[in-house]
């Protein structure tokens, strides 16, 4: 999770790679884009969405990487979930992917080839949706939006990279990060990212770490 508490975006573009890992039942890996804005405090005003991908056997029955997307309007007590698995996200006409597809190939790291995701969150200034673009190897395209009546308001083990990390602004002109932003880690024994430098960074952690 990256940003400031106090700082307006109105959007994010990051490139991520993308790894296979064999995951057992209980387990789930995932890299994110999270925009969320916690309301007044209490836990029914947190909404929040979600893009990126993960491996997640329990919601899918493989272990495979997919392309996903989450959202919530009152901190999942009631409202949100997965791809379209409810109403929620919307996919645009033509889309060359929808939320929850698989992802191949993956990065292959002996031979050194590296399989990448760009993604790109971006609010519609008219109406207020937040529109979801991807690109698997090539620029990204618009897959769809969450319309604006659910979206938000306004170490060690490294393992993969986040590249051309952009913040978008509200005419839509983009800009890379060039200087670290405030970061949260959920759990540092199983987590970790370096430092954001000229719009890149690292991030993971040990294996089959346990919370």
């Amino acid at each position: 999770s990256i940003g400031g508490p106090n700082d307006n975006y109105y959007g994010l573009h990051v490139t991520m790679d993308v790894y296979g890992y064999e995951l057992k039942p209980g387990q789930q890996t995932s890299t994110t884009i999270w925009v969320g804005h916690k309301g007044d405090g209490a836990t029914a005003s947190f909404n929040e969405i979600q893009v990126g991908w993960h491996i997640y056997p329990d919601h899918y029955g493989d272990s495979q990487p997919h392309f996903y997307t989450q959202w919530t309007r009152d901190g999942y007590e009631e409202t949100g979930c997965f791809n379209m698995d409810c109403p929620g996200f919307v996919r645009a006409n033509g889309a060359i992917v929808a939320p929850g597809d698989v992802i191949h190939p993956v990065s292959d790291v002996p031979s050194g080839r590296i399989q990448k995701i760009t993604l790109r969150v971006l609010k519609d200034k008219t109406s207020g949706d937040w529109w979801v673009y991807y690109g698997f190897n090539k620029i990204p395209t618009g897959v769809g939006y969450f319309p604006s009546g659910i979206s938000p308001n306004g170490g060690r083990g490294h393992a993969a990279s986040l590249t051309d990390i952009q913040l978008i602004d509200e005419d839509g002109r983009s800009s890379p990060i060039m200087a670290d932003l405030p970061k949260i880690v959920t759990n540092e024994k199983c987590h970790s990212i370096t430092p954001i430098d000229h719009a890149k960074c690292l991030y993971g952690g040990p294996g089959g770490c346990v919370r």
